[in-house]
């Protein structure tokens, strides 16, 4: 996740990241004096379907003290499941664009 920090606005890189969403979580650090975090509300994530695929679709939400998010690139940890024959795909990884 790329952030803006709301008190200088300066734009940084996440530091760490946990991709278990059970225990997720992102926390950045800028140059100024200030650390912030920004985590994943628990139980927010919802799965994105084929049914979804032509209209916007919230997958995710987002917890942000003192940053405002500028970019998402979500990259490993990803699962899905094939739609007609059910077949499962654990640890899709989506950092080629």
């Amino acid at each position: 996740m790329i952030a803006k920090c709301k008190l200088c606005g300066r734009v940084n890189s996440l530091v760490s990241v946990s991709v278990n969403w059970e225990q997720s979580g992102f926390s950045i650090t800028r140059r100024c004096i200030y650390v912030f975090l920004s985590d994943i509300v628990k139980d927010s994530y919802k799965p994105y379907s084929i049914d979804d695929s032509e209209q916007y679709h919230p997958i995710v939400k987002f917890d942000c003290r003192g940053v405002e998010p500028t970019a998402f690139d979500p990259r490993v940890g990803w699962k899905a499941v094939g739609t007609e024959s059910g077949t499962p795909f654990d640890d899709i990884d989506l950092s080629e664009k």
